[in-house]
């Protein structure tokens, strides 16, 4: 859109989470997940290899999408209780609300992102992911 060089938009997503009092880590995450949501310590992580990309920019705007719905009071459980099998509606409510909010946080930034999970081969795919992620 609006963005030669992922860069710019990176650091714009990067700079408003700060605001927001959250820490940042680029990392590997050996989980297979592109990000993380920490609701108890307020930091999020990303992998290292998504630093300054495109998908970089909307994994960010997912996770500040978990961070929005923890302060809205929306999917408590999903935050803060260790989560069964019994918990996989839930589960895909709370990621399903991010994703779609990260779509629309990701306009703010003139930033075009198309998360996989909005297709059905994507979404099934993704939700064979959370079930391992979230139940291992």
């Amino acid at each position: 859109m609006g963005w030669s060089n992922p860069k710019a938009p990176y650091n714009a997503i990067l700079c408003h989470i700060k605001s927001k009092g959250i820490r940042v880590y680029h990392r590997e995450i050996k989980s297979g997940a592109c990000g993380l949501f920490d609701c108890r310590k307020m930091i999020i992580t990303i992998s290292k290899d998504l630093k300054n990309t495109y998908e970089g920019c909307g994994v960010l705007c997912h996770e500040l999408s978990h961070f929005c719905d923890y302060q809205e009071g929306k999917f408590l459980k999903f935050f803060e209780e260790r989560l069964t099998e019994k918990d996989l509606d839930l589960i895909i409510k709370a990621e399903m609300s991010a994703i779609k909010n990260a779509v629309k946080l990701s306009k703010m930034w003139e930033i075009q992102y198309s998360p996989p999970e909005l297709t059905k081969k994507g979404f099934d795919e993704s939700v064979e992911f959370w079930k391992k992620y979230y139940f291992q």
